[in-house]
């Protein structure tokens, strides 16, 4: 499964350090891409022939985001129907709204005056919304069955890339070092650590800050974040390729 994508990993690795194509938090990630001749897409579909592809750089902190997906319901266009009753008002474009929840599995979360609370039953995973006294006022929805299949099409495998980073003369530049192919274990795994609360699941309706988009909403909905202390609970390590590890052994024995 991982054969072709860890060839063209150690190609991309033997080129060393390689220009960042800007100098955002995801350009590690973007760059990556880039060499591979892939374009940027938002789609539900893996990255690579099957693989979805995650970098992160050595010493970031930053979670890894799993993927994200639009509500359910109740209502046919509830992000909409949230930022409109609940948001609250962008610090610069005042006239829109903007949602930005850390929720938490069955623990109240404040944000704007109104506490919200994750809940998971047999076929939903439920946000409840409450007042400030805590009484039960909204609720919106995503399937368990929606769920699953957008994290087995998006994420049945990953390939997860480390780089070092540096600055010179103000741009990145990135050397990737090591590449980690993992499997999913199971969807049943995935639910358990959103009762553990060991991923990190934000409701998103937020603004495009830059670009052409400027200003308009752009909707995530429910996005997932995966701390990668916590990536060997979720998948299983198949396969990793580290190409420092591999050039010390070639330098030791000559």
């Amino acid at each position: 499964m991982f054969t072709e994508i860890t060839k063209e990993f150690e190609r991309i690795s033997n080129k060393g350090w390689i220009k960042g194509i800007n100098n955002n938090t995801n350009s590690v990630g973007l760059t990556f891409e880039k060499e591979l001749g892939k374009t940027t897409d938002s789609l539900i579909f893996p990255d690579y022939h099957g693989i979805e592809i995650k970098c992160t750089t050595r010493f970031s902190k930053f979670p890894i985001g799993l993927f994200s997906h639009g509500l359910d319901g109740p209502y046919l266009f509830e992000m909409n129907y949230l930022l409109e009753k609940y948001g609250k008002k962008d610090f610069k474009y005042k006239s829109k709204n903007v949602l930005n929840v850390e929720l938490k599995y069955n623990q109240y979360v404040e944000y704007n005056n109104y506490f919200y609370k994750l809940i998971i039953n047999q076929n939903k995973i439920i946000i409840k919304i409450y007042d400030k006294n805590k009484n039960y006022i909204d609720e919106a929805y995503v399937t368990l069955e929606s769920i699953k299949n957008h994290l087995d099409i998006k994420l049945s495998y990953m390939l997860l890339v480390k780089a070092s980073k540096k600055i010179e003369n103000n741009d990145y530049y990135f050397r990737y070092y090591q590449a980690l192919c993992y499997k999913l274990k199971s969807f049943n795994t995935f639910i358990k650590m959103i009762k553990a609360n060991l991923l990190t699941i934000k409701l998103v309706g937020r603004l495009a800050r830059s670009g052409t988009q400027e200003g308009k909403q752009k909707n995530k909905n429910l996005a997932f974040y995966l701390s990668k202390d916590n990536i060997n609970e979720l998948f299983s390590l198949v396969k990793t390729i580290d190409t420092d590890k591999i050039q010390f052994r070639k330098n030791y024995f000559m």
